[in-house]
């Protein structure tokens, strides 16, 4: 099974299947109707907010299940689960308003990442920014079958791709100008041959913008205080990036630029929550990630387990 988990032909189907899923469905309006529909039928103990770091597994890994399936299974907790590619606080902060009026989980648990909502290379992509997705659900009064006419999307066509690689990004490292630019140098990038200079423009890409300054920070803080309103505990973490590869490819300064775009992303979201903290996870180590040079934040079956373990002990605490 790992042999053909690492085939160029699963990897080829894969590929073009969330290609398609990408481009013609609304993803988060999806995964609204699941998620609203658990909490009606089966009252789940914990909500669990998350980005692509819920997704993805690696190919050696011997336990397959994605962070949220392993935090249900070895927590014993029923778990829904509002995680997509690039789920933001915009895009859980529209979610969280259409089930206010619904049964409500015990607990939420939520995955502090910084690149959806803040950083420019994702809040501006015609597909990952979902602006059509976020319309549809702003538009809503609770997650039910009347959604279902907004599933369906028409794909972005060469005039939005056009806009987007005009878009000037400032970044600490600046090994390119326009998002256009650092696209061309990273066509093509294949994690597994990537050299040093091509990993530091990855690198630089993903994690290199300021968070200060960005819109994205004002949905921290209302997705702060639409929680608040569900009145239930909230465990929040960071998810991290590779810190030790960052570090080796552009600096000491690379920890210290990451720490305070985390600050400024929980500044805001726990005013809006009305006060709090997230929960301490330490940093992965590099051992921790799927392929640290594809600089995302996704964890291997190592890693996975320690954020399990730090969230089970939250949710019981709280739960108590």
């Amino acid at each position: 099974m790992t042999a053909f988990l690492r085939s160029p032909i699963f990897w080829r189907a894969r590929h073009v299947a969330r290609q398609w899923a990408d481009t013609r469905v609304e993803r988060p309006v999806a995964r609204a109707i699941t998620v609203g529909t658990a909490l009606r039928r089966e009252r789940p103990d914990v909500l669990y907010f998350g980005d692509s770091s819920l997704i993805h597994v690696s190919p050696d890994d011997a336990d397959k299940r994605r962070l949220g399936e392993m935090f249900a299974g070895e927590s014993g907790r029923k778990t829904a689960q509002y995680y997509g590619p690039a789920y933001s606080a915009e895009v859980w902060g529209e979610f969280t308003r259409l089930i206010a009026d619904l049964p409500r989980p015990r607990c939420v648990v939520l995955s502090l990442c910084i690149r959806p909502a803040t950083h420019r290379h994702v809040y501006e992509h015609p597909i990952f920014g979902y602006r059509s997705a976020v319309k549809a659900l702003s538009s809503a009064r609770r997650p039910g079958p009347g959604l279902a006419a907004r599933l369906y999307k028409t794909p972005p066509g060469p005039e939005a791709y056009a806009r987007y690689e005009a878009l000037e990004r400032k970044s600490r490292w600046g090994f390119a100008g326009t998002m256009g630019e650092y696209r061309s140098r990273l066509r093509g990038y294949d994690p597994a041959t990537a050299d040093e200079q091509s990993q530091q423009v990855i690198y630089d890409y993903f994690h290199g913008e300021y968070s200060a300054g960005s819109p994205g920070l004002q949905h921290w803080r209302r997705f702060g205080e639409r929680l608040r309103a569900l009145d239930v505990p909230v465990v929040a973490y960071r998810t991290y990036m590779p810190l030790d590869a960052g570090t080796r490819l552009l600096g000491e300064e690379f920890t210290p630029h990451v720490e305070e775009n985390f600050r400024l992303i929980e500044e805001q979201f726990f005013a809006g929550l009305g006060g709090g903290k997230p929960v301490y996870v330490d940093p992965p180590p590099d051992s921790s990630y799927i392929n640290c040079a594809d600089a995302t934040e996704h964890l291997n079956e190592t890693g996975r387990r320690r954020i399990v373990e730090t969230l089970i002990e939250a949710v019981n605490e709280r739960l108590a």
